[in-house]
């Protein structure tokens, strides 16, 4: 919604399966004019190098000023992956679905509800980073990390 255009070949792909679903994809121009039931939050994700602006931040604003619950993928737009911390707006997350593994700076009183979404990333990948890796999914999808 921020950049459409801008997007890499992974989200790319996703936009165009979601293009094909009963969702509605409202540019950033026209948000302001549609009600929304439910905010999907990956405005930014784990690249946070400086606070939001323009219209990442504009849209941030407008997401926490709905009633509308926000999901945030990954990490909320606005909080830095590492540390927690929040150098300017951020997504208030009703719930926050991390993916493959959790982030230091995912925060208790930033991200909402947490958990954990298996990504399909092979254990071998883990052992030749280096990481002791143990597969908390079982015959999951996802797993609960923090709930309030």
């Amino acid at each position: 919604m921020a950049g459409p255009s801008r997007l890499g070949p992974v989200p790319s792909f996703q936009r165009k399966i979601f293009q094909h679903t009963s969702g509605n994809e409202v540019d950033a121009t026209n948000v302001h004019r549609e009600p929304a039931a439910l905010i999907l939050d990956a405005l930014i994700g784990y690249s946070l190098h400086s606070a939001p602006q323009g219209t990442v931040a504009e849209l941030i604003r407008w997401a926490n000023g709905t009633n509308a619950p926000i999901l945030a993928l990954d990490i909320p737009s606005g909080v830095d992956a590492t540390t927690g911390q929040t150098p300017g707006e951020f997504i208030k997350a009703r719930w926050t679905m991390t993916l493959a593994l959790p982030k230091t700076g995912l925060v208790p009183e930033k991200t909402g509800n947490l958990f954990l979404a298996d990504i399909g990333i092979p254990e071998g990948t883990y052992r030749r980073m280096g990481l002791a890796y143990r597969n908390p999914f079982g015959t999951r999808f996802r797993v609960p990390l923090v709930c309030r």
